[in-house]
């Protein structure tokens, strides 16, 4: 992947981690797919 578009990528990250939930970017797609999860079941419970 050209270093522009990961720069990007790893930008947007940062925010989706943030806007879903949590405390702190996360360090690795493990931890995204957590908060991820956690937030969809939560929303789809209301």
């Amino acid at each position: 992947m050209p270093t522009d578009l990961r720069k990007a990528h790893d930008e947007l990250d940062k925010i989706v981690d943030v806007a879903f939930g949590s405390a702190k970017p996360c360090t690795n797609n493990d931890e995204r797919l957590e908060i991820l999860f956690k937030s969809y079941i939560r929303m789809t419970k209301k």
